[in-house]
């Protein structure tokens, strides 16, 4: 499934541990800003606040998106969660770095191409969670 955008804007997201790297664009994928910075819910806010109401969020699927795609979801901006094996398909380049990554993110939200990975409601990831850890057993 791919996500469909319709808002202004696209900030694509490559989400670490301890650090995320932003990438905003238009719709006509002009670079807005960007922005390598600690994880952190108001730094997140802060980035995202001058277009909150006209912009759309996509972050790989990696370990730890819960608490981003929640902070997204609590504040009204919309989000998606991309597939990580077809998101690396699509944008893999010789120059792989975190800024070209949240770059190739928005690119393929501005471009409807964003492959969308299942988004697991909050009540259902500690299943979730024990049922991934399971399989290693």
């Amino acid at each position: 499934m791919i996500y469909q955008v319709s808002a202004k804007y696209v900030c694509g997201i490559d989400l670490h541990a301890n650090k995320l790297t932003a990438c905003v664009m238009d719709k006509k994928g002009k670079i807005q800003k960007k922005k390598t910075m600690v994880c952190s819910k108001k730094l997140v806010l802060d980035f995202l606040s001058p277009r909150e109401k006209d912009i759309t969020v996509g972050v790989e699927s990696t370990c730890n998106w819960y608490w981003l795609i929640d902070l997204l979801t609590e504040n009204n901006i919309p989000c998606c969660i991309g597939h990580a094996l077809y998101i690396k398909r699509k944008i893999s380049s010789k120059h792989k770095t975190d800024t070209a990554d949240a770059r190739g993110i928005a690119d393929l939200l501005r471009t409807n191409q964003f492959p969308v990975a299942y988004a697991y409601p909050k009540e259902m990831r500690t299943v979730r969670d024990l049922c991934g850890d399971a399989t290693f057993l």
